[in-house]
């Protein structure tokens, strides 16, 4: 098993290109929020957003683990050994993944979209904290209901991408507190080691004098 030491050191080298990445992909997330379409229509509404939220994550995912080379950025010689630089590669590439989620759900019209069950036309609101939803061609008593819907479904898709959010710095702060606890116990070790050399080399002078 690779050491908690070891992960956080790891991240510590990789946040200078794990920030660039997650830029990346703030700018992707806008552009292709920016062309996104919603069918309205529930069984397309479902297919698309999936589309949207897991391929993306599982591209993060698989492209961070090919092009990622951990050999080049570690001066430790066990997390050489190819099970331990496994681990490294999944944990960086599950962290991308994971901003690609938060973004996803963090935006809410995805979600929305895809718990949108009925018939309408993906259009324009002023009333609504989006600027497209599917507006369903009926009275303005469903139109009010279907509003109310999809705050509702807005609302709890960015709870939802906060949670993501807090499970990766838990996950984070965690592994660090590990790494100060295993950090320290060989710390007072080494120190121990060399107050008994010292006083084992003052006996031995003591003994040579007399």
């Amino acid at each position: 098993m690779i050491s908690a030491k070891g992960l956080v050191e790891f991240l510590r080298k990789q946040v200078g290109r794990f920030g660039i990445f997650s830029l990346i992909l703030v700018a992707l997330e806008q552009i292709m929020d920016y062309n996104f379409v919603c069918p309205c229509q529930r069984a397309y509404n479902i297919s698309m957003c999936v589309l949207y939220g897991a391929v993306p994550a599982l591209g993060c995912f698989l492209l961070t683990f090919s092009f990622i080379d951990l050999s080049l950025n570690t001066e430790d010689r066990q997390r050489r050994e190819i099970s331990k630089r496994f681990c490294n590669k999944v944990l960086y590439s599950s962290l991308t993944a994971s901003v690609w989620l938060f973004l996803f759900f963090f935006d809410g019209g995805y979600v929305a979209c895809a718990l949108s069950d009925w018939e309408g036309v993906y259009a324009q609101s002023d009333k609504l904290g989006i600027v497209r939803w599917c507006k369903p061609t009926g009275n303005e008593t469903s139109v009010l209901e279907s509003q109310q819907i999809t705050l509702k479904w807005i609302a709890r898709s960015q709870i939802l991408g906060f949670i993501i959010l807090v499970c990766v710095l838990i996950t984070l702060v965690c592994v660090h507190r590990c790494t100060v606890t295993h950090t320290e116990e060989p710390s007072r070790m080494k120190l121990h080691s060399r107050l008994g050399e010292r006083k084992l080399v003052c006996e031995v002078e003591e003994i040579t004098c007399l």
